[in-house]
């Protein structure tokens, strides 16, 4: 308990009050210690300060629309983008039997001799061309006789 009654922490300061109570409120004259000021606030926070936090956390936490990361990689091209053989055909609803879109990706490679002398084999997905759907379709059709 302070001198004037109200509940005091153990560090001597009064809840919700700015004035810091020692915990002896007397000199050894016996004259009585004045109160001092507390300088940062003594546990308050700002409310400036909370909202900059807000803020802050609000952005930093979103989801940030990612990229495609291309590498380009430093050396001595052996072999330009050629196919690989692979395709690979996008719908976007696949349970769907509405008709919808279907996209056509043909993945391509190409070989790179790094400044260390080794083979750096790069892929890439890309969409197909009208070409390349109309052998996918002959070889379809070839199939099925």
């Amino acid at each position: 308990m302070g001198t004037d009654g109200a509940p005091t922490s153990r560090l001597g300061h009064k809840p919700h009050d700015d004035t810091i109570v020692p915990p002896q409120s007397r000199t050894a004259s016996g004259a009585e210690l004045a109160p001092t000021r507390c300088r940062m606030g003594c546990g308050r926070v700002p409310w400036s300060l909370v909202a900059v936090g807000v803020v802050i956390m609000v952005f930093g936490l979103r989801k940030k629309e990612q990229k495609p990361t291309v590498f380009d990689i430093d050396g001595i091209p052996k072999e330009d983008w050629t196919r690989t053989g692979n395709i690979d055909f996008y719908v976007a609803a696949l349970e769907s039997a509405s008709p919808q879109t279907l996209i056509l990706r043909v993945e391509e490679k190409r070989i790179i001799e790094n400044a260390m002398g080794l083979d750096v084999v790069q892929l890439r997905w890309r969409l197909g061309t009208l070409e390349e759907a109309k052998e996918v379709v002959v070889c379809w059709n070839a199939r099925k006789i």
